[in-house]
């Protein structure tokens, strides 16, 4: 069975390095996202609420508006049916209908219709027109109040396709009879274009609906027909009625629309403004992406950044771990060799290149010359014979010259007695050389001895046949 390849990175992975680097990695991503989010939404909730201040804003603007052009049509209905004798007798007052009727650039037409629902101001070509049908004669007949009431979008007949609304008032007798109605024709398009000076956007749309949910007419004035209804308000109006005030957002088939609505409660209606997203959720979108690219190039260039120095902390702890290892090797190593120097009995000498000793050893074997303070960084020629000394420089010479070993043998005569030693030179650098000083004055003797029995009788101690 054959063993599998066994991958050896280059430099060793340290399982809490790589732990903590993952887990710093993982918190600057999350920190990054937070930031994202945090930005994406801060930025999103300023855009919509920028939206929904001016929706506010042009609703309310809308609504005084609309409310100013409906009451000043009302208040030229009351003035109207409040003159003398207008309810027994009009016909003296027929200049006046025309008149306010003129004044009014919105204003079609003033309408007088009597109790019987028959129309007397203006007089048809033919014969009266039974108006008798129209809600807003029916709801005067029946509630007989004197309150002003607005009708839906309606055609004001056959042969007219621009639609109308109707604003009107009951009239009333001092026993509170019913004697008719005085109603103001209001044409749409032209009450329509006279609103459309606050939404000038593109994107913004004005509606104002019917509190049953039909709109009434839209700003600007644009493919209107009558009966069209907002959802928003007809699905509220069969159960609640909608508040005051109020904003949402609007589904519809173009597009989502932001919407803020005021309520004329007089009047019936609601003023709706709306902002087309498409153009918000667009910026929205660009800043989204735009945020995004920046936030992964960020969490890009911090992992980078984090793995990088991952790996140099985890070189230099490579590095450090190869020193302490290296030191330990190095101090046993040095251990040792202390350890062999001191069971070693010879002389050891450092000499530079220049011969000037620099260190020594004393083994216990080979006496001393004189004391250490007195050759210590001190040439050769200061503290050695002559002879000893030439000798040695000689070796010096050879040994960092060629880079081999040498050996020479001396003798010296100490307290009385005469030693034998060899030394051996040896390169430590190119700079510098050890000698090892070895005592062999036992040696010599022996070898001597021997030389003596060889060429002497041992009995008669005289010189035998191998002397001469």
């Amino acid at each position: 069975m054959s063993d599998k390849p066994v991958i050896k990175l280059p430099y060793p992975i340290h399982s809490k390095l790589l732990l903590y680097t993952f887990v710093l990695i993982g918190l600057t991503l999350l920190v990054i996202y937070q930031n994202y989010q945090s930005q994406l939404s801060a930025y999103s909730s300023q855009i919509n609420q920028q939206i929904e201040q001016r929706n506010q804003l042009l609703a309310l603007m809308q609504t005084q508006l609309l409310e100013s052009k409906l009451e000043a049509i009302d208040q030229t209905l009351k003035l109207i049916s409040s003159y003398p004798d207008f309810i027994k007798n009009s016909a003296p007052h027929t200049y006046l209908l025309e008149k306010y009727s003129q004044n009014n650039p919105e204003m079609q037409a003033l309408l007088h219709i009597n109790a019987d629902g028959l129309l007397r101001y203006p007089m048809h070509q033919r014969s009266q027109l039974d108006l008798s049908g129209r809600d807003y004669f029916k709801v005067h007949q029946n509630s007989k109040t004197d309150g002003v009431f607005t009708s839906k979008p309606m055609l004001p007949g056959r042969g007219h396709s621009e639609p109308v609304m109707v604003i009107s008032r009951g009239l009333y007798d001092s026993n509170d009879n019913f004697q008719g109605v005085i109603a103001a024709v209001i044409d749409i398009e032209t009450f329509s274009w006279a609103l459309s000076g606050i939404s000038v956007n593109a994107q913004l749309f004005s509606s104002i609906v019917h509190q049953e949910g039909e709109v009434v007419f839209r700003v600007p004035y644009r493919n209107f027909e009558v009966g069209q209804t907002l959802d928003y308000v007809k699905d509220r109006s069969d159960k609640d009625k909608l508040p005051l005030t109020g904003e949402g957002i609007y589904q519809h088939f173009s597009g989502d629309y932001q919407f803020a609505y005021q309520t004329l409660p007089k009047w019936k209606l609601h003023v709706f403004v709306g902002e087309n997203r498409a153009v918000v959720d667009e910026l929205i979108s660009n800043y989204r992406f735009a945020h995004l690219r920046n936030s992964f190039l960020t969490a890009l260039s911090l992992m980078l950044l984090i793995l990088a120095t991952a790996w140099l902390i985890g070189r230099r702890l490579d590095i450090n771990k190869q020193l302490i290892e290296s030191k330990a090797a190095l101090q046993q190593s040095y251990q040792r060799n202390q350890a062999i120097i001191k069971a070693i009995p010879d002389l050891l000498f450092t000499i530079d290149k220049n011969g000037k000793i620099i260190d020594f050893e004393h083994g216990d074997g080979v006496p001393l010359l004189m004391s250490e303070q007195d050759f210590i960084n001190k040439h050769i020629t200061e503290t050695l014979p002559d002879f000893l000394a030439q000798r040695t420089l000689l070796a010096l010479q050879k040994t960092l010259g060629s880079g081999e070993s040498d050996y020479y043998e001396y003798e010296l005569n100490l307290s009385g007695k005469q030693h034998f030693f060899m030394a051996r030179s040896s390169p430590i650098n190119e700079d510098r050389m050890l000698v090892v000083v070895i005592d062999i004055t036992e040696r010599k003797k022996s070898e001597n001895a021997l030389q003596w029995q060889a060429t002497h009788d041992s009995l008669t101690q005289l010189p035998n046949r191998g002397l001469f």
